[in-house]
């Protein structure tokens, strides 16, 4: 490449040997246009003449901070190095001056105060090979003219190559600010570093200039791998979008919780609560600080305890709330399909005498195989559950006609007739099955009661039967009917 190249690693790079080439002008316009994008003092560097950071442009307000005229600076090296004194980079003053407007005759006797200004720049330049996230760094600089005065400096990177130095002067007062501001981040790290819960601190928008190690350990990342944005890479792609815009409610001021998957370097997934509030300064964007806590073990134990919740302890099938919840979001669906539906009431034949004769633990084990058998012969959308000792209900979704409802309560009764094996002891057991069809009823209360007295007429004809509450009509017989809540609620 023609012209100057850009030092990507380290001192070594700025200090090894370039060709001898001036800086091309295609590369002079790139710098000359990033150092003019601010109205703060810059200036722009490029690295040529056997690595000597050159100045090749500088805005006016730099030229006023420094007092000088542009034929005084550009052009010039910001450094010369006499043989045998130490390369670019070292920290200690030994560089000679280029320029004859800085040739001023200064008593050896009078300690020099502040470094110069050059100086503070190449010191700059040090640290921003290391980071793509370039800080402000505070100094006290001797100008041209020899003024004292305080100053920040930041170097970065230009465009395909140089560097732009920013150079600007502050007052006591903002100095003493921002040495209150660092002690103040200096507390926040000491007691964020061991906080038992994951902290990060934006710098601006999204991107992330701190965590702490409890976040780090949450993500299973190293530290580096989470600054920037890159700690978006460990939420999981589908809870991404969401806490996005999450983020833009922050980003607007309103803080926010959101609950997302972290998928960690070895793919393992936990879940983690993000609460998150705005921070605006006024030399900073609008960023955001928050907490993240590891919830995976309370979402387990939630999950869990939704699952009791509806569902029956001894078979796992749902139980009564679950089946009354279920009933009411299928007829009160908008979708025609949700209300092709019908149900079977199943009542067992002669389980108490299975109580009576071979005990309680013996039921229990046949009331398992029971919900296991009406459960392998549902299909996979429909609904098995147990409302009470002996009693099941199945719903079965997306029918046609009566004809499928009664085949289906056919299958069912078929599936209970293969002999039960409890206590050593080889049992038969029937079932009566009473079925309703949601066309004709209103409410999950009137389904089921119609389906239970069905089930009392099948009962009557004989074990192991079923009967449709279609052909009975609405008022049916006076025998007891369902009831559609229990004193524990299930």
């Amino acid at each position: 490449m023609t012209g100057m190249t850009f030092p990507v690693s380290g001192i070594e790079a700025l200090a090894a040997d370039a060709p001898a080439a001036p800086v091309s002008k295609r590369m002079l316009e790139l710098l000359r246009v990033a150092a003019a994008e601010s109205a703060s003092p810059q200036l722009a560097v490029a690295v040529t003449n056997s690595a000597s950071p050159c100045v090749v442009w500088a805005n006016a307000a730099m030229l006023n901070l420094l007092h000088v005229e542009p034929e005084d600076l550009i052009g010039r090296a910001l450094t010369q190095h006499e043989p045998g004194q130490r390369e670019f980079g070292s920290r200690d003053p030994g560089y000679r001056d280029l320029r004859a407007v800085d040739l001023r005759v200064v008593d050896p006797q009078t300690p020099e105060i502040g470094a110069d200004w050059r100086s503070v720049i190449l010191d700059a330049m040090e640290p921003a090979l290391a980071t793509d996230q370039p800080q402000w760094h505070s100094a006290t600089a001797r100008m041209p003219d020899r003024r004292i005065i305080q100053v920040q400096v930041k170097v970065t990177g230009a465009a395909d190559g140089g560097w732009i130095a920013s150079l600007r002067q502050v007052s006591d007062e903002v100095r003493v600010a921002e040495e209150a501001q660092r002690e103040s981040e200096h507390r926040f790290r000491a007691l964020a570093e061991y906080a038992p819960v994951g902290i990060l601190a934006s710098e601006a928008g999204v991107r992330v200039g701190y965590v702490n190690a409890r976040f780090a350990e949450i993500t299973g990342r190293e530290r580096p791998a989470l600054l920037g944005t890159r700690w978006l890479n460990t939420i999981h792609p589908e809870d991404l979008p969401g806490l996005l815009e999450s983020l833009d409610e922050v980003m607007a001021g309103k803080p926010i919780e959101a609950t997302v998957r972290i998928v960690s370097a070895s793919d393992s997934q936990r879940w983690a609560q993000f609460r998150l509030s705005p921070v605006t300064t006024p030399r900073r964007a609008g960023g955001f600080i928050g907490t993240v806590e590891d919830i995976t073990a309370r979402r387990a134990w939630e999950t869990q305890l939704a699952y009791q919740a509806g569902h029956d302890a001894l078979t796992g099938l749902a139980n009564r709330r679950n089946l009354m919840e279920t009933l009411s979001e299928l007829l009160t669906s908008r979708r025609t399909r949700d209300h092709k539906l019908a149900i079977l009431f199943c009542d067992l034949d002669g389980f108490k005498r299975i109580n009576d004769t071979l005990g309680h633990d013996a039921g229990d084990r046949v009331l398992i195989e029971v919900a296991q058998r009406l459960s392998a012969t549902a299909r996979d959308h429909d609904l098995v559950a147990r409302i009470a000792g002996d009693e099941f209900v199945v719903v079965i979704r997306e029918i046609h006609d009566i004809a499928d409802a009664e085949a289906a309560a056919g299958r069912q009764l078929a599936a209970l007739v293969p002999a039960f094996h409890v206590a050593g002891q080889s049992v038969r057991i029937s079932a009566s099955i009473g079925l309703a069809l949601a066309e004709d009823y209103d409410d999950p209360t009137s389904l089921l009661r119609a389906a239970d007295r069905g089930m009392y007429i099948a009962k009557g004809t004989g074990q192991g039967t079923f009967q449709s509450a279609t052909a009975l009509g609405r008022e049916g017989i006076s025998e007891p009917t369902f009831e559609p809540d229990l004193p524990d609620g299930r």
